[in-house]
């Protein structure tokens, strides 16, 4: 049965780096210090838990990954091109959850998810 949640916030992010948390292998996302995401200025040094659902692009209906927020701080981003700070949001994935008419349904076997790219066209 699906479950009603109240995120703190929601994020959207490319299918290459949705898909490097979803397989495990990401557990720090970067956020550029900005007024679009002041909100992270509050959860610095901050110990309340906080709960962020991760979504691809926009898409209405794809995959959703439930994480709980471990540490936020501002610092520098390590990927090459990203300059000035950034917020490092440490997180847990807690749940990845799949959404369908109005509700998030719980995934209890996560399949691999393939990363993303632009295909061949045949």
């Amino acid at each position: 049965m699906g479950e009603r949640l109240k995120p703190d916030t929601h994020l959207s992010m490319t299918q290459e780096w949705f898909a490097e948390i979803w397989n495990g292998k990401k557990n720090i996302e970067y956020r550029k210090v900005c007024p679009r995401y002041k909100r992270f200025a509050n959860w610095v040094c901050d110990d309340r838990p906080r709960f962020i659902m991760l979504y691809i692009g926009m898409m209405p209906t794809g995959p959703r990954l439930l994480i709980q927020v471990k540490k936020t701080e501002i610092g520098p981003c390590p990927i090459p091109g990203f300059n000035g700070p950034h917020y490092c949001i440490h997180f847990d994935v807690v749940q990845p959850y799949m959404f369908d008419h109005g509700t998030y349904f719980p995934m209890m076997n996560m399949p691999k998810m393939k990363k993303g790219g632009k295909g061949k066209k045949k």
